[in-house]
């Protein structure tokens, strides 16, 4: 018994993640499992993962100036041009406490994670782009988000 409580299970969240990848079929959109489908629905994606649904759709928000955005003001923190989730990871470890920074870091790092995809390991922050403030954050549609996210991030 003690062999077992020293395994790590430092491996199995990405192997999860790719299993759960390769069962994703984006024609029909459900998961397939052992024992059928799992249909993929923006109710499903607000059940399983408690997201919100209803409200700001930010498919339909335009993308605002420079200075209107939260864009600018996440970038400052990074020295280089292009973030992956390691490096806001890494910010995230940093923080003392929970200031905007450090909401705007996990909101990148759940997006880019549940949502957003990137072949080459980058954060993409295109979303960021739509949101004026934090104020506005709790009021999108995330449900409706990720589930729109699922086809690109399948091909990714």
């Amino acid at each position: 018994m003690d062999s077992l409580l020293d395994m790590t299970i430092d491996g199995v969240p990405l192997k999860l993640g790719y299993y759960v990848v390769d069962a994703v079929n984006t024609t029909q959109m459900h998961l397939k499992v052992h024992t059928g489908v799992i249909p993929i629905t923006v109710e499903s994606v607000h059940r399983f993962l408690g997201l919100p649904t209803g409200g700001i759709d930010l498919a339909n928000e335009q993308s605002l100036d420079a200075d209107d955005n939260l864009t600018l003001f996440w970038r400052r923190q990074f020295k280089k041009g292009r973030m992956t989730p390691q490096d806001i990871i890494n910010e995230i470890r940093r923080t003392q406490e929970g200031d905007i920074k450090f909401m705007l870091n996990f909101l990148v790092l759940v997006v880019n994670t549940l949502g957003e995809c990137s072949r080459m390991g980058q954060c993409k922050t295109d979303f960021l782009t739509k949101i004026i403030g934090v104020h506005m954050i709790p009021e999108i549609y995330w449900s409706k988000y990720i589930y729109e996210c699922i086809p690109n991030n399948k091909t990714n």
